[in-house]
């Protein structure tokens, strides 16, 4: 058989062929023959941006290194000499392993983080054993308990391996889970079985401290938030404000903050009247693990609070018995970025926005320690790579302590340094930052680090180069560098530093994108970020729009359908008047929104300020003017000196190779659809009104139904040949329903991100009527009453600015809703139908007669039939019913990854049940190619991959041999499966460094499956042997 692939076989071919790979993301790939062309396709990587939270353990015996490969979903070995580290074997499996810890009986427990799964593993036979089902995203693990063989893992409160409800509509409940297994019986697949599963007022976890002894186990919120709330622009005192250049600025909403139990602005008012919550700011919970089921302390976990905003790992002081947790603390409640000219509050968040911190808690009491203590942040911006910012430590992760508690050390991912503390110090903050007292690495971006006291070595896990770093102790030095195998081609490897990399993005050393966007992702929270120095732009599109030509237009023009007053009386419908065309210099509070999903969705941020698009004219797709997603990107390089304070911004160069790996990042599934992509009665019910109803022709807006501007297509730029097709309730287009600046409808994939907050705060507006006192509804949503409710584990929801508590609430808004007799059913017929319980407000006439009052009149009405009516059968108010449907069905909103990626099992030639049921719809979906792919199913037999062709029915080994499914279960003891994405297939089964020669076929020519450069020399004689093999 002749191997088809053109080959590097001169030098300067070498070169070459390298910068083609830093173009893209696919491989052009020949097959061998009798392996199907539709395989060609799956020479891929598809990045999902993960730094691991544990990602090295060393073995009892201090004999091995175990090291997590995450981008390649490996666990590497490596065995410890004195002369460092020796590879001696790798181990597949789930994806995005994230953390890794060692049971009592050897066994290497791995958690992955994709795949909502854990990895028993062998070490010794070096193979999968079995795969435990968990709960979404799992993070961290731990061995604890009187024999420390009970796994405590956490996940988030949801998933579709979870037996948990998740309460999704549900306020005042905890959304941050720990698994608890018994290592020596846990189960395996479907059949998993923990002992317990403990859930804790607080939003999703992330990392676990045990004591020495095993007798506790610390849980850390991931994203804890830092009591800051946002009043809806609804609901805030008006208070105008004007840029620096004197231009009037639309009103807005406003973030306020808990400071001595009053909630203030940022102005120092007191709104505590106004809110409608309590947000407790649990941050870290103990865990009993001695009883006979692990049971949180106290019942509730005795919570800790003030310990830090995001947290991201924990260690315990071994003779102290004090809890070291690295965490950032959020500014977000200071205004603005750039200068901070604002001539009425002169303040910014100019590289002071995060603080990197070890916050030390003490028999239940929290004291923060700033890292970087020695920065003086009323001055900025020097050059990077000054004498201050070579003192900082930035984003710190990963920590280990020595035995005897005295000393601390510390992966700071956004400086290449390790920091290097003396305990003792570091409680009585008398520790003074310098270089001094830092370890120096060679490469950017440590994550993790594992302490060898027997050796006086310290070991690091580096993101930048995906390597390890072997540190020697004695002075400091690094003696060896490790780089693993990644498949992720060079752009996306050269791009991630600027998301992380602190030292070189920011004046001060300690500030980088990654402060917001932690792990390319969100900080749930919201910033008031706009520059009172900027001057004013207008929307792409809007010359057009303010003629009123635009609305005229169909939905799917390119250019924007904006209501606009120039067509449309003001007093009539909702429409943009002039101010609401412009990108204005004070943006009010917004979302940090994600930095995965953004290519093929147009403009980026809230506003779509980030375009390419012009007033005069907005651009085609996919990649005209506003639709120009690079443009879209660059256009965030005056974020590096306006926020994180770097004295210039990226070159064009930089930038680009930036934008390279940020529109190849990747959003995960959505956790509440199931896995075969189908929807409960109630989703298939909100998904037929979001469109429209039955005839696609309902009004569910005053102009339109909801995909008239959530914009979903799965194939969406599918044939203009863009890498990454589908709109997933946006398109890129701009849209204005009730507010008062434009904004870019945005996309809806994750919805169930936001869960958790339940409240909409009260305005400062109340009615004294026959001594009763009431609160007078939002403008924007003219029948909602907000209410009280208690204790919330967030401080942001939905929208804009995570003012909205949920989905049903924002669905009240006064575009959506049923006016009904005020209107005559003339405006908005197909809208939602409001409820308003009997006495909300008075049906006195009169008592709207007062000042101040009259535009509150039509709710004198609302005691009527039409405003209480509800279902008979379900005692529901009948528009609810309907707002909770559709509200279900956002929570499962389609994404760019079908729901089966990343699952997996593990089975062996007995299985049976539900365990072979959950295989057969592995390969039904991976034989999905309508509307689009959802996954390639590859499997591994101890160390041969194979991959599913759903046309034969056979699985495809990289030694080329083909099987069926019940041959390739007796093939071997345990068998794992695993959908990983579309296009991924050929390098995760077959193809791991993509060299165009098949993994068994290296591995018998003594070459290296996972170095592109190593591979058999053409003609051989092992090739000659092979083609007599295999005929």
């Amino acid at each position: 058989m002749t191997i088809k692939i053109m080959r590097r076989l001169m030098p300067f071919m070498a070169s070459a062929a390298l910068s083609m790979s830093a173009l893209t993301v696919h491989a052009d790939y020949n097959l061998p023959d009798g392996v199907p062309n539709s395989f060609s396709s799956k020479a891929n990587y598809t990045l999902f941006e993960t730094v691991p939270v544990r990602p090295m353990t060393m073995s009892a015996n201090g004999q091995h290194l175990y090291v997590l490969n995450t981008p390649d979903d490996r666990v590497e070995i490596y065995d410890i000499t004195t002369s460092g580290l020796t590879p001696s074997g790798s181990v597949a499996v789930g994806m995005r392993p994230v953390a890794i810890a060692q049971a009592p009986d050897g066994d290497l427990w791995v958690v992955n983080f994709l795949s909502d799964s854990i990895s028993v593993v062998d070490p010794n036979a070096q193979r999968v054993e079995r795969t435990l089902l968990v709960g979404d995203e799992p993070r961290d693990i731990v061995f604890a308990g009187p024999n420390r063989d009970r796994a405590f893992i956490t996940t988030a409160h949801r998933g579709q391996n979870s037996p948990i409800d998740p309460q999704t509509f549900t306020p005042s409940v905890g959304r941050a889970d720990v698994w608890v297994f018994d290592s020596n019986n846990p189960g395996n697949g479907t059949q998993t079985s923990p002992l317990e599963i403990l859930t804790f007022f607080a939003d999703t976890p992330r990392a676990l401290a045990t004591t020495p002894d095993g007798s506790k186990v610390y849980v850390a919120t991931f994203n804890s938030g830092n009591q800051t709330t946002t009043i809806h622009e609804g609901a805030t005192d008006d208070y105008p404000e004007e840029n620096f250049h004197g231009d009037a600025q639309p009103h807005k909403s406003k973030i306020v903050k808990l400071i001595d139990g009053k909630w203030i602005d940022s102005v120092g008012r007191d709104v505590s009247e106004q809110i409608n919550f309590n947000l407790p700011d649990y941050d870290v919970f103990t865990i009993d693990a001695t009883s006979s089921t692990p049971v949180a302390v106290n019942g509730d976990g005795a919570p800790v609070s003030g310990v830090g905003t995001t947290l991201f790992n924990m260690v315990v002081n071994p003779i102290s018995g004090k809890l070291y947790v690295a965490n950032t603390e959020a500014n977000n409640h200071k205004r603005f970025e750039g200068p901070g000219l604002d001539p009425e509050y002169n303040t910014t968040n100019r590289g002071d926005f995060v603080r990197s911190r070890i916050t030390v808690i003490d028999d239940g009491a929290a004291t923060p320690r700033h890292l970087n203590k020695h920065i003086d942040y009323s001055h900025c911006c020097a050059p990077t790579g000054n004498s201050e910012a070579r003192k900082s430590l930035a984003l710190p992760r990963q920590m280990a302590i020595s035995s005897d508690g005295e000393r601390l050390y510390v992966a700071a991912l956004g400086s290449a340094k390790i920091g290097v503390f003396d305990t003792n110090a570091l409680e009585t903050d008398s520790f003074i930052p310098a270089e001094s007292s830092q370890i120096q690495l060679a490469n950017g971006g440590p994550s993790g680090v594992v302490l060898d006291e027997a050796r006086n070595k310290l070991y690091v896990r580096i993101q930048f180069n995906n390597g390890i770093a072997v540190i020697d102790l004695n002075n400091n030095s690094e003696v060896q560098t490790i780089a693993m195998h990644s498949p992720e081609p060079e752009n996306i490897a050269q791009g991630r530093a600027f998301l992380y990399d602190a030292f070189n993005t920011s004046s001060h050393g300690d500030s980088a994108c990654a402060g917001c966007h932690v792990d390319g992702d969100i900080d749930h929270i919201a910033w008031d970020l706009g520059d009172p120095t900027a001057v004013t732009r207008d929307v792409p599109g809007s010359w057009l729009s303010r003629t009123g030509i635009a609305i005229l237009l169909p939905t799917n023009s390119t250019v924007n359908a904006i209501e606009t007053c120039a067509i449309i009386p003001f007093n009539l419908l909702p429409c943009a008047k002039e101010e609401s065309f412009h990108f204005n210099s004070l943006k009010g509070p917004m979302l940090t929104q994600t930095m995965a999903g953004m290519d093929n969705h147009g403009p980026m941020h809230w506003r779509g300020d980030r375009t390419g698009g012009e007033a005069w004219y907005a651009g085609k797709q996919p990649n005209d003017g506003m639709f120009d997603e690079r443009v879209a990107f660059a256009g965030f390089n005056v974020a590096f000196p306006g926020l994180l304070g770097r004295d210039s911004k990226l070159t064009d160069e930089e930038i680009g190779v930036f934008t390279d790996f940020a529109l190849q990042n990747t959003l995960a599934p959505n956790p509440h659809r199931h896995l075969d992509n189908s929807l409960t009665e109630r989703q298939a019910k909100g998904k037929e009104i979001f469109f429209g109803g039955p005839d696609g022709d309902r009004l569910t807006d005053i102009t339109r139904n909801c995909s008239g501007c959530h914009i979903t297509d799965l194939k969406g730029n599918e044939e203009y040949g863009v890498e990454h097709p589908g709109f997933f309730g946006s398109d890129g287009r701009y849209a204005f329903v009730f507010e008062p600046e434009m904004l870019k409808v945005p996309h809806l994939r994750n919805v169930y991100q936001r869960v958790g907050m339940f409240t909409l705060h009260d305005t400062s507006v109340q009615m004294e009527w026959e001594g009763k006192t009431y609160d007078m509804p939002h403008f924007f949503f003219p029948f909602t009453d907000p209410k009280e409710t208690g204790d919330q584990i967030r401080g942001f929801g939905y929208t804009k600015d995570g003012s909205v508590g949920e989905v049903a609430t924002f669905l009240q808004n006064g575009a959506f809703i049923d006016y009904g007799p005020i209107t005559l059913n003339l405006v908005n017929p197909g809208g939602f139908q409001p409820y308003v319980e009997p006495g909300t407000w008075p049906s006195d006439l009169a008592a709207y007669n007062q000042e101040g009052f009259l535009k509150y009149a039509y709710l004198a009405i609302t005691n009527g039939d039409y405003f209480s009516e509800t279902n008979p059968e379900t005692g529901e108010p009948v528009g609810r019913e309907e707002l909770r449907s559709v509200e279900d069905f956002v929570m499962v909103f389609p994404n760019n990854m079908a729901p089966i990626m990343g699952q997996q099992i593990t089975l062996s030639a007995n299985t049976s049940g539900s365990e072979l049921d959950r295989l057969f719809m592995m390969e039904e979906r991976a034989a999905v190619t309508e509307p689009r792919k959802e996954c390639d199913l590859v499997a591994r037999a101890d160390g041969l991959g194979l991959l599913y062709d759903p046309a034969s029915n056979q699985y495809i080994a990289s030694d080329l041999n083909h099987y069926s499914r019940s041959a390739l279960l007796a093939l071997v003891p345990e068998v794992t499966f695993t959908c990983v994405p579309p296009g991924d297939g050929l390098r995760v089964a077959l193809d791991r460094d993509l060299d165009g020669y098949f993994d068994a076929i290296e591995l018998a020519a003594n070459t290296d499956p996972a170095n592109a450069d190593s591979y058999p020399a053409t003609n051989s004689w092992w090739e000659r042997i092979w083609k007599w093999l295999i005929g």
